[in-house]
């Protein structure tokens, strides 16, 4: 599919303007010229994957709408928790604030992954981490829940016998066809697995990392934004791509089926 140069741009603007929002609502931090690079990275990044006539890294580009949720719980997550970290210093921080509340308690229970999440941070950054955390998963749970509609009511990503696998998974061996479905199925199971055990696992390895240089979110709201966006958005990744590859296993097997069964006998005349 072809992408006209103001639709990359359009794509590559959103991009930054997205994630350089946490610096606008919640002000900087001892990383904000990191955060900027990053958005200024993530942008043309994005301008050169979509401006290339053949795939790089993304997968399923023309595959409307995967990338374009997954865009949207990483910015989701960005903008509703710096309104919940913000609260009322900015208009709709209250509200973001709110129901980041209301979502953290109702997801709190022993054992739960934010359990998990607070447990690794300062007792004095509980409460802003609550809301942040309820925030980031209130857009994840969106994206994730929107995508599974979309998989329930639509035949995302289309005719099997139309999508050209390789454009669809760059990074994906599938020149082997016969084993091609069992493949996606267990790389689907994999990051589903995956999704599940990286909220507990993430932590840990954060407060571990930031110990050892010094980094603590105490005081930083834009480095706890982005800290809990991050460890939101990437096991709904994760989550996402599984359901995207058990959707796509099955279409490769119904292909196939429908090739090896051949056309239809035509009944004789009477």
């Amino acid at each position: 599919m072809a992408h006209t140069s103001f639709g990359i741009a359009g794509r590559a603007v959103v991009v930054v303007a997205c994630l350089a929002a946490p610096f606008a609502v919640v002000g900087g931090g001892a990383g904000a010229d990191g955060f900027a690079f990053a958005a200024l990275f993530a942008g043309l990044f994005v301008a050169a994957e979509y401006g290339a006539r053949a795939p790089g890294l993304v997968e399923f580009r023309d595959a409307p709408p995967y990338n374009r949720i997954r865009f949207a719980v990483l910015a989701g997550a960005l903008l509703l928790g710096s309104g919940a970290a913000a609260g009322g210093a900015v208009p709709i921080g209250a509200s973001a604030r709110a129901a980041g509340l209301a979502v953290a308690a109702a997801v709190d229970w022993p054992g739960s992954p934010l359990r998990a999440l607070l447990s690794f941070g300062p007792a004095t950054a509980a409460a802003d981490m609550r809301a942040v955390a309820g925030a980031a998963l209130l857009a994840a749970a969106a994206g994730v829940g929107g995508f599974a509609l979309v998989l329930r009511l639509t035949a995302w990503p289309g005719p099997a016998d139309r999508l050209n696998l390789w454009v669809a998974l760059p990074l994906f061996d599938a020149a082997e066809r016969r084993t091609l479905p069992a493949r996606l199925r267990r790389d689907g199971r994999v990051n589903l697995l995956l999704a599940v055990a990286l909220p507990y696992a993430a932590p840990p390895v954060a407060a571990f990392v930031g110990g050892a240089h010094g980094i603590s979110a105490v005081g930083d709201d834009l480095l706890l934004v982005w800290a809990v966006a991050l460890w939101v958005f990437l096991p709904a990744m994760l989550l996402l791509r599984g359901m995207a590859l058990h959707r796509l296993a099955a279409a490769v097997a119904a292909a196939d089926g429908a090739h090896a069964a051949g056309p239809r006998a035509v009944p004789a005349a009477a």
